[in-house]
């Protein structure tokens, strides 16, 4: 299993189809992160995600070969080995994993839709990036066999939960992003509707903006310890 994650810095005002982000990758054997270089290695993110997505479109169309993403206005990279139906991820220091280049292909373009339905939502959709980047979801979605994968929303919110369950996330952001893939997503029945509602009514409770929170307001450990319940009664579905 191969996940990608795209994601906005913050404190960058109005959002631009220039905002610096990063890509955070995690296999089977290893993660590669944008974040925590020096010297920096943030990107334009918006630029980087529709890149991503034309390398991968040209190694799930080869047999075998080597290609290469840099990073828009970074050294971030990232190589995708293509030998048959395989392709390995790696950096330049580690493999991260290998997987089939269709599971590679619809992990990244889960990621991209979610990212492209909460970040690049909200840029003028006549500015370049943004143009750029829906014409590769479409490019990318033509490629790949049987239906494109579900709209960002629920998908989204449990993929966070997991960011946060693992310590990649703070609460803060986690709940920015969580809010904004419940405002994208689609309506759930339930068990699972009761799964999210826990979450819900948690960040309910915490303030995001640290200067309103009060004594009797939710904790961050209080977010964290209903995220871990809420994912043990998923998997229990």
């Amino acid at each position: 299993m191969i996940e990608f994650t795209f994601s906005v810095r913050e404190d960058q005002g109005s959002p631009h189809q220039f905002d610096l982000g990063d890509v955070f990758v995690r296999g089977g054997d290893g993660v590669a992160t944008s974040e925590g270089h020096v010297p920096d290695q943030a990107m334009m993110i918006h630029v980087a995600v529709a890149d991503l997505l034309a390398q991968l479109r040209q190694a799930y169309a080869a047999r075998r070969g080597r290609f290469e993403f840099v990073g828009c206005d970074s050294s971030f990279q990232l190589l995708f080995v293509v030998r048959g139906m395989d392709i390995t991820a790696r950096t330049s220091e580690a493999e991260l994993g290998t997987v089939r280049r269709l599971e590679l292909m619809r992990s990244a373009l889960r990621a991209a839709r979610a990212f492209a339905g909460t970040e690049t939502a909200r840029l003028d959709p006549d500015d370049g990036a943004s143009r750029d980047l829906h014409d590769e979801l479409r490019r990318f979605e033509a490629l790949l066999p049987g239906p494109p994968p579900p709209p960002p929303g629920v998908a989204e919110q449990l993929r966070l939960m997991r960011e946060l369950d693992a310590g990649w996330i703070s609460v803060p952001a986690f709940g920015h992003a969580w809010w904004r893939a419940r405002d994208a997503g689609e309506h759930v029945r339930e068990p699972l509707q009761g799964v999210l509602d826990a979450v819900f009514w948690a960040l309910e409770e915490y303030p995001l903006d640290p200067a309103l929170r009060e004594p009797g307001d939710s904790k961050d450990e209080d977010v964290i310890a209903t995220v871990r319940a809420a994912l043990r009664k998923a998997a229990q579905q």
